[in-house]
């Protein structure tokens, strides 16, 4: 079935101090000889007052203690008790850091820092807001055409360039209610896109790449093409068809990648590839099950699979009719959920 022409017409980071290992650090002095010289008077001094500073002893504490560490866990875990934070050294600090050598005299890495910042007056340094417990939002299929898809027009008439997946261009343009995805040399059916982005891959390689946007089983620009056109036409066209056809997608996605199915078999799956209100109420019937408006078995054919290998609603969830019927001016019914029984249609 041409999917559109048919259907139009129906880590955490590890951190190191500027990237230079450090060899554990002993608590004896660094000084080997006596050195009258002004500078070194001057260091000592500053040394002298570095000791005495709690901050300094406290960070000196983190220091030793990284330093009975892995050098993995060592920067992990001095970035866990600052507060969780990145720290970033101004001025005297970024000397102190690489290990400054003044006179002949060289001042331990983290306590040369404290030193040179503390009294120097203030050349400190600046705890950031990015911690490292702060997870990125896993990527989900259909994703990296999410912007235009939330942004699109139905006044966009005319042919725009789209960035899908693997940043490869399509091309979108809204004819007869929906976004029509194109691209040269590559066919806008099912049919054609789906086996094109297998190619002579393993199925469940393929859809854990789907899913997770890498490219170790589809490699070739072939395969790149046809896997970027299939996200948008699913992520961008079926979503706005009705929201919720992506969850449906991964959900069979997870499905092949576990063995259950094949990729051949997914446009018999996926109820939107024989047509738009076919793949609505496919969505109507597994949100109603997952909200407890229906039984179970008023899922059709292999739905209630679908629905196990589904996220959680709470995750990805189905955007409401309420929310987007009125941005999606539509002709025909597209309310299936039972919730709108007692409604008129627009």
């Amino acid at each position: 079935m041409n999917t559109h022409a048919d259907k139009t017409q129906e880590s955490k980071k590890q951190t190191t101090v500027n990237g230079l290992a450090q060899k554990p650090s002993s608590d004896k002095s660094t000084f080997q000889f006596a050195d009258n010289r002004s500078e070194a008077t001057v260091l000592r001094k500053l040394q002298t007052l570095a000791d005495s500073n709690p901050k300094v002893q406290q960070l000196k504490a983190y220091q030793e203690s990284a330093n009975n560490s892995p050098q993995a866990k060592k920067t992990i875990q001095m970035q866990a008790t600052i507060q969780g934070n990145w720290t970033h050294w101004a001025g005297g600090a970024l000397l102190g850091a690489t290990g400054a050598v003044i006179g002949g005299a060289t001042l331990p890495v983290i306590l040369g820092a404290a030193a040179v910042a503390g009294v120097a007056g203030g050349v400190a340094g600046h705890i950031w807001g990015a911690s490292d417990s702060e997870e990125e939002t896993p990527y989900k299929f259909g994703d990296s055409v999410q912007g235009h898809y939330k942004n699109w027009s139905e006044e966009q008439g005319s042919n725009m360039s789209v960035q899908s997946r693997g940043g490869i261009d399509v091309r979108a343009r809204h004819n007869r209610g929906a976004p029509y995805i194109t691209r040269s040399g590559v066919g806008d059916k099912y049919a054609h896109f789906i086996p094109g982005t297998v190619g002579d891959e393993d199925d469940r390689h393929v859809a854990g790449d789907l899913l997770n946007n890498t490219d170790h089983a589809i490699r070739t620009d072939a395969q790149k093409e046809n896997a970027a056109m299939m996200e948008a036409v699913v992520g961008l066209g079926e979503e706005w068809r009705k929201h919720g056809a992506a969850w449906v997608y991964r959900a069979i996605l997870r499905g092949v990648e576990g063995g259950k199915w094949t990729m051949s078999q997914v446009p018999k799956l996926f109820a939107f590839v024989k047509s738009a209100n076919s793949g609505r109420r496919q969505v109507a019937r597994i949100q109603d099950v997952k909200a407890g408006r229906l039984p179970p078995n008023a899922l059709v054919g292999e739905e209630q699979d679908i629905m196990n290998y589904g996220s959680d609603i709470d995750d990805d969830g189905f955007e409401s009719d309420d929310d987007v019927r009125g941005n999606h001016h539509m002709k025909g019914r597209r309310l299936f959920s039972t919730k709108y029984d007692d409604q008129k249609m627009d």
